[in-house]
């Protein structure tokens, strides 16, 4: 066993540390790939709103954290999604409100 294995994986045929090493490389190379942008939107009450994230490939997922500057109770509809944009609208808020949205 060298240094790079796990100690709870053995590993003694050369084949089989071969694709662990292969399997190890590309784990690596897709954590650096994966990037996140933290951004604020800017929501209008009752309008639909574009977001073109920018990542340079296909959106996997986001996160919407909580919205500022609301007047009462509302909520965020996602209304339509492509490989690059999302639409938002928010409803109920009875303003313009700041959210904060972290897209992967």
């Amino acid at each position: 066993m060298s240094y790079r294995d796990p100690p709870w994986i053995p590993v003694k045929d050369e084949a089989t540390r071969k694709a662990l090493d292969e399997i190890r490389r590309a784990l690596m190379e897709l954590a650096r790939d994966l990037r996140f942008l933290d951004v604020t939107v800017a929501l209008p009450n009752g309008t639909n709103v574009v977001v073109r994230p920018g990542l340079g490939r296909a959106l996997l997922g986001y996160a919407i954290g909580a919205p500022s500057g609301a007047v009462s109770a509302g909520y965020v509809n996602e209304v339509a999604r492509t490989m690059d944009t999302i639409t938002f609208q928010a409803n109920g808020y009875g303003a313009t409100i700041s959210l904060p949205i972290r897209f992967w």
